[in-house]
């Protein structure tokens, strides 16, 4: 038998709930559980009953109520003991709610292990179902027991979120913080906590907004400024400065190269780098600096591997690229990319810079991770990326010193020099094997004339194969082959004498192929790519990157990917300026970008089959090689795997003057870009397509690119710069008589006006863009304008009118057979007849909808026609279907970052929730959906997410709170004009009131609901 005190009072008996029916002994019950396992006295259990006139005989009173308490739950005496002047009742930790959550806080307590803590306290905290005994009537217990157990599972949240702040994502933790503050206004750990948690998600306005809320509450309900803990946290936000350790998200990363194949000699060198990490004095920021070639990414990567379990919380690798043929890697872009390595979602991590850095110094803050900086040029490229405690190890190698680094941040440096001889005849020792044993005299020479550099030493040992070392080395040594390029004291000499061994060694395809691959604008390739630029077939273009390779020339970095040294980049660009003509220059050039353009649009095509239409389908050049994609799943890969050189393509197309690629991949890759929430790049895309445009003089194509812009903008909640870039769009279809952009900009400017509630402002440009659209018989635009109509419709509730707007654009829809467009009106169809209460209709319509998106791809519509279909189960009271589908739809908005609908579907599936009874579930799926609203300005989620909230509140014996919920629901629906959310706050006004007493009240809000439904036409709804 289970007994459960953490909610409304609860006996549960092999899965069966125990009626407890008459009051009195639901007190009686409950007293004697808070003293579980001791005695209670009859004077006590006398106080819990009976506060203010105690009957005749108390003691036969007590002792009818035990006998009757004991008939209910089959004990024979042995449950509840008759003591002397009392009663006891015997219960194990197991049976009683309470013991187990003390349990677990204990457990928790008694553990240094953050992962553990967090683990136990979130097992206590979900043992609570809402206030606790909040069915038993006893003005004793909820003046004194209540409370002591209140202030304990307060005291639980704040270790849990404490917990959870050092391990990791306080973005998780801010919806809960923001329902805690609420209802805890004068708590100053959780505000403080909210500030952390707001401010390591990279939302410092937010942050100090929390702070201005706190101290406002305090000056008006106590007279007091924040304490010494709430000033502190506002001092560090305002600093940018955070304390507290941040956790481990999953998968752990694990990024560095494969160690170093045979790795020779650098034993004082490692030595060095052993002993920064030695003693309590271990630095945080290493430097391995010295010229090219001279081993510094082997030696890096050799001591991360021999130290990598002292960093179990991962490892991360970033190539900055300091000293390629195109620009560094900026700052920005390294910790968009450490951010992602860290788990984080494109979704959310910002693009400013401070932001960036604060979201990656928080999110690594407490974590024991090694990051390797490869080939940084300055210290500006590299601070950044410096964490804010010492728990992680920044290991840079880069050819200059980084004295910045060393004076500012407190760096060591390991100066790496070239390998003294005979290091250097180890290593080729080691490559050569008998050969080089055979002629000890001429490994010697070699390794002299290599100049001790690593990179030399190997590719010259590898170009030897089965030949003599001393024929090598006379051919080495023969200067009038080498173009002058003769050993000598600069150390890149020596190594460019070595590339031109092994360059002239190459059969002139090869040869030819090598020097091509210098005009590659990333830092690696695929053999398409490699195809494309030697105009060849994908399969001789394979056999000849594996010629490269094993020349060691290349080197794989996945299948089918290559990449090389940047000093082998610098000499083969060098030699394709000498070698090959300006025209063979610019035709290869155009032959790779042609394959970028194509292919991603060949993978666009697969992976978002729905938008194939919209996208520019270029003439494909004869020969240019695309890769064919089964499925979409293997296209989204291949453009995951591509998208660096994707967006590199476009930056060295706007350097290299081709703007019609930069717009042709800007368009092409867009849809793509906003729905894998790869919004930093989607910006440095869609910001050089416009300027790709204004450089050309192409007002329809900057237009296009402010609308791409625009969208942009508008997924990362940014609505007022999304609506200056479409109202931008809308000024240059104006002016150029372009009277379908104009109709596509006055929609898109609909929409966003919509999101932000402003209703009117909505319609007047649907309107407008509703009569462009007509004029110039665009018919695929005037179906969606119809559409975007409908649901401004919808939102006032003039349902008539969102039906026949719906009604007439899947007509339209289905008369030009476009399946991606009929699947949105089926749905926004069905949504409308679920709202009217015509289920069946709506059902089938859905159904349909859902069939379509599944069958085209489209991931955003099937998350929404599943939502949609969720209503309507919860409708037919068939709440296991319906929760399947919300909680199906919620995953498909995380997984393309559609927030607004991701609260929209949280509200939904805490409706099932409050259906099924699980009224702290319910709570927190509205509270979450009340947060991310707020959070990113969508007030017509954010007053449904509250009117869920107050039905919860009420069903949780919570008449004030759920009177405050449904107040604050009826003011924004009035501001935004919502008559059905008028309504439905008012009919909870209505019942909160008439449970608080105030029947008269009560009354005259209920005959306002009512009369609103009735005029609505929607079924009604009744007061719990």
């Amino acid at each position: 038998m289970e007994f459960r005190v953490l909610g409304p009072l609860e006996v549960v008996d092999a899965g069966r709930v125990v009626p407890i029916p008459a009051a009195k002994l639901r007190t009686l019950l409950a007293t004697l559980l808070l003293r579980a396992n001791q005695p209670t006295s009859l004077g006590q259990l006398a106080d819990q009953l009976w506060a203010d006139v105690s009957p005749d005989n108390p003691r036969r009173a007590i002792q009818t109520y035990v006998t009757r308490l004991r008939q209910l739950l089959g004990d024979d005496g042995t449950l509840i003991e008759t003591l002397d002047g009392g009663y006891q009742i015997h219960v194990s930790p197991g049976q009683l709610d309470l013991a187990r959550f003390e349990a677990k806080v204990a457990q928790a307590l008694g553990t240094d292990d953050a992962t553990e803590q967090a683990s136990r306290l979130d097992e206590a905290v979900a043992l609570w179902r809402g206030s606790p005994l909040g069915n038993v009537e006893s003005e004793e217990l909820h003046s004194r027991d209540v409370p002591r157990l209140a202030e304990l599972y307060l005291q639980a949240q704040e270790r849990r979120i404490d917990a959870h702040l050092r391990l990791g994502r306080p973005a998780e933790l801010i919806a809960d913080l923001r329902e805690l503050t609420i209802a805890h206004p004068l708590r100053e750990h959780l505000w403080a906590q909210l500030m952390q948690a707001l401010w390591r998600a990279g939302r410092q306005a937010e942050a100090l907004s929390a702070y201005e809320t706190a101290r406002r509450a305090l000056d008006a309900e106590l007279g007091i400024a924040p304490g010494d803990e709430l000033r502190r946290m506002h001092a560090a936000v305002l600093a940018g400065e955070t304390s507290t350790p941040r956790p481990t998200p999953a998968p752990v990363p694990r990024h560095l190269p494969p160690d170093v194949s045979g790795f020779t000699g650098r034993a004082e060198d490692l030595a060095r780098l052993d002993a920064l990490l030695a003693g309590d004095d271990a630095l945080s920021v290493a430097v391995i600096a010295g010229t090219a070639g001279v081993g510094k990414t082997a030696l890096a990567t050799h001591w991360a591997h021999r130290i990598i379990d002292r960093f179990p919380d991962g490892q991360i690798y970033l190539n900055l690229r300091g000293y390629d043929l195109d620009r560094p890697v900026r700052a920005a872009q390294a910790l968009a990319s450490a951010l992602r390595a860290l788990g984080l979602p494109g979704a959310e991590i910002p693009l400013d810079l401070d932001a960036l850095t604060g979201l990656y110094r928080s999110t690594i803050d407490g974590r024991r991770v090694l990051i390797l900086l490869d080939n940084a040029c300055h210290p500006d490229q590299v601070r950044p990326l410096l964490p804010g405690s010492s728990s992680s190890l920044v290991l840079v190698t880069s050819r200059d010193d980084l004295a910045g680094l060393i004076a500012r941040d407190g760096a060591a440096r390991v100066a790496l020099t070239r390998l003294p001889e005979a290091e250097a005849v180890a290593l080729l020792d080691g490559v050569l094997g008998p050969a080089g044993a055979a002629d000890p005299v001429a490994v010697r020479e070699l390794a002299r004339m290599c100049a001790g550099l690593p990179l030399a030493l190997r590719i010259a040992a590898e170009r030897i194969a089965d030949r003599p070392v001393r024929d090598m080395v006379a051919e080495l040594r023969d200067g009038s082959r080498l173009d002058a390029l003769t050993a000598g004291e600069d150390p890149y000499t020596a190594v460019r004498a070595v590339f031109s061994w092994s360059y002239r060694a190459l059969a002139p395809a090869a040869a030819r192929l090598f020097r091509l691959l210098g005009l590659v604008p990333a830092s690696d390739w695929d053999c398409p790519a490699a195809a494309a630029l030697a105009d060849c077939p994908v399969p001789d273009a394979r056999r000849l990157l594996g010629v490269l390779r094993a020349a060691h020339l290349i080197d794989p970095v996945g299948r089918d990917r290559f990449t090389m040294h940047d000093l082998l980049r610098a000499y083969a660009a060098e030699h394709v300026m000498i070698v090959e003509s300006e025209a063979e220059r610019r035709e290869a050039g155009a032959r790779l970008l042609d394959y970028y353009r194509h292919a991603s649009t060949a993978a666009m095509d697969a992976a978002f089959p729905f938008g194939r239409q919209l996208r520019p389908h270029p003439r494909r050049h004869s020969g240019t090689p695309v890769p064919e994609f089964d499925r979409s799943e293997q296209a989204v890969a291949w453009l995951d795997a591509l998208r660096p050189n994707l967006v590199a393509t476009v930056g060295h197309a706007a350097e290299a003057g081709a703007p019609g690629v930069v717009l042709a991949l800007s368009q092409s890759l867009e849809r793509y870009l906003h729905v894998g929430g790869h919004l930093t790049e989607s910006l440095a895309v869609h910001e050089a397509a416009l300027a790709a445009a204004t450089t050309l003089g192409d007002q329809d194509a900057r237009a296009t690119a402010l609308v791409s812009l625009g969208t942009t903008y508008f997924m990362l909640s940014r609505l007022d710069e999304a609506i200056e870039h479409f109202g931008q769009a809308l000024r240059i279809r104006r002016r150029t008589g372009d009277r379908s952009g104009v109709a596509a900009a006055l929609n898109t400017l609909g929409c966003a006006y919509w999101q932000q509630g402003r209703y009117d402002d909505a319609f007047d440009r649907l309107r407008a863009a509703l009569r462009a659209c007509r004029e110039v018989a665009d018919r695929a635009a005037e179906a969606k304008v119809l559409g975007n109509l409908g649901i401004v419709y919808e939102s006032w509730a003039r349902y008539p009118d969102a039906l026949e707007h719906h009604r007439q654009a899947l007509a339209i829809r289905r008369e030009i057979a476009d399946r991606s467009a009929e699947a949105n009106a089926l749905l926004n169809l069905g949504s409308v007849l679920q709202r009217c209460g015509q289920l069946d209709e709506a059902h089938v319509l859905l159904c349909e909808s859902l069939q379509i998106a599944r069958e085209i791809g489209n991931r955003v519509r099937e998350g929404e026609a599943l939502d949609e279909l969720g209503k309507v189960h919860l409708r037919w009271s068939d709440t296991d279907v319906a929760h399947e589908h919300h909680r199906r739809a919620i995953e498909i908005f995380r997984e393309v970052g559609y927030r607004a609908r991701e609260a929209e579907a949280l509200s939904n599936l805490g409706q099932v929730y409050l259906r099924r009874g699980r009224h702290e579930d319910a709570i927190v799926h509205e509270q979450r959906a009340l947060a991310i609203a707020r959070e990113i300005g969508q007030r017509h989620v954010e007053v449904g997410a509250l009117n869920g909230l107050g039905e919860t509140s009420r069903a949780t014996a919570r008449p004030g709170e759920s009177l405050e919920h449904h107040r604050a629901a009826l003011r924004i629906a009035r501001d935004l004009g919502e008559p059905y959310e008028q309504a439905r706050a008012l009919a909870g006004i209505s019942a909160a009131l008439g449970e608080l007493g105030d029947c008269v009240s009560a009354a005259e809000c209920w005959r306002d609901a009512r009369a609103l439904f009735a005029e609505l036409g929607v079924p009604l709804l009744h007061p719990a």
